[in-house]
């Protein structure tokens, strides 16, 4: 890729995580402004992301089908902005929940189709510092949108914010004007052509397991996500004061990102992984015993960690998985995190009701254990699953016998 499309790429994966950023320690508050009761509050935030699953999982089908990824990402940012601003006029709560789905399935399907385009054409040697910096991007986007979407919230009210945000997702349809868009039949054999024996190609079990690891690991760090809100507005804090704790924990991973991704290209990326998810497991806990500024902005640090599992967990992924299943198997892989999401927001909000935020957050922190526990399967598999794999991965991404696109510099 030439530097103006790595460069409207980072763009666009910038302002998906920015809008998103801003609005999700947020959106727990707005809710309650609307008369929701906790449990409803994790219903409400399992219901929007269940639609970011159906985009992510519907751009990885598209992407397959229609072969325009990028004329994809145009279409749904132009959609995204008028439901965003929306959101910052309605009077129910269903009237935001529907809203609130279009924007979500919107920045879900946008998300997948850039890790999609990264996967595509990255080398193999390059994957993981090319998803470092896309991970950079989603940690530049808690940073600025937790310094400013809480002051601009206590400022000028929630109707500001949405319109601002519906903004950003016109520049992301500017952004995405410049992205390489070659269908991938010119030049080379179609991805989705059938294997040598005709045999309709599998996922392997090494990237099965890898999915269920990351559905765990996000499981129980949207636990925390919605803990961290209630418990911060439970002892009195304002709206800038969380997002602010998020915004300075996320400049942590500024640095981490790109570093974690570069260490992937270079060591094993199942160790890497399994110290990411171990961070997460305390942070959840430390959550727990939080009655300080200082202890939530130590969690929420830990807690920030857990987004370079996207430079680690990307680039495995696209190892694992044979160009002709790109598509499809990267969608699932994100799609893994925003069910996890669901359950985890859907499942948080009745326990908080039933056992107390406390034991909600340790039951969280139980969930990244599990996920060590699948590396630790997995890793026994890998060198097995990486030998069958490694014909279709081994090729650099512009040789026609592998079957990638070849994009112009």
């Amino acid at each position: 890729m030439n530097r103006r499309q790595v460069a409207a790429l980072l763009g666009c994966s910038l302002i998906s995580w920015w809008v998103g950023s801003a609005l999700m320690p947020l959106l727990p508050l707005y809710v309650q402004q609307l008369g929701a009761a906790p449990a409803l509050v994790g219903n409400y935030l399992a219901f929007v992301f269940l639609s970011l699953v159906i985009g992510t999982v519907g751009a990885g089908w598209l992407a397959n089908r229609l072969q325009h990824r990028r004329a994809l990402i145009i279409g749904i940012s132009l959609l995204a902005a008028p439901a965003t601003w929306g959101m910052g006029q309605v009077k129910q709560l269903w009237q935001l929940a529907l809203l609130n789905a279009v924007t979500w399935m919107a920045g879900g399907a946008a998300l997948a189709l850039v890790s999609i385009l990264a996967g595509m054409y990255a080398a193999k040697g390059e994957r993981g510092r090319l998803f470092g910096w896309l991970a950079l991007t989603m940690a530049l986007a808690s940073v600025v949108g937790g310094l400013t979407a809480g002051p601009l919230v206590d400022g000028a009210g929630y109707p500001m914010l949405f319109t601002i945000l519906a903004g950003l997702w016109l520049l992301q349809a500017f952004c995405a004007c410049f992205l390489p868009d070659r269908p991938v039949a010119q030049g080379a054999p179609h991805l989705q052509q059938s294997t040598r024996a005709n045999v309709q190609p599998q996922f392997s079990r090494a990237y099965t397991a890898l999915v269920v690891a990351s559905f765990c690991l996000s499981l129980g760090n949207f636990v925390a996500i919605l803990g961290r809100s209630l418990a911060m507005a439970a002892q009195g804090y304002s709206a800038s004061s969380i997002t602010i704790t998020v915004g300075i924990s996320a400049g942590v991973t500024l640095v981490m990102n790109p570093l974690m991704g570069r260490l992937s290209d270079r060591h094993n990326r199942w160790v890497l992984l399994a110290l990411i998810y171990a961070a997460a497991a305390l942070g959840v806990a430390w959550l727990a015993v939080a009655a300080s500024p200082l202890d939530f902005l130590a969690a929420s640090i830990l807690l920030a960690l857990v987004s370079t599992e996207r430079a680690v967990g990307s680039a495995l992924a696209t190892d694992l998985l044979p160009p002709n299943l790109l598509d499809r198997g990267l969608s699932r892989f994100e799609a893994a995190k925003w069910i996890g999401a669901v359950l985890g927001l859907a499942g948080a909000g009745y326990a908080v009701q039933w056992v107390g935020l406390p034991a909600t957050l340790l039951l969280g922190a139980a969930f990244p254990l599990v996920a060590i526990g699948a590396l630790v399967w997995v890793a026994q598999k890998t060198r097995k699953d990486t030998v069958t794999a490694q014909p279709a991965n081994l090729t650099a991404p512009d040789d026609p016998a592998q079957g990638r696109p070849v994009i112009a510099q």
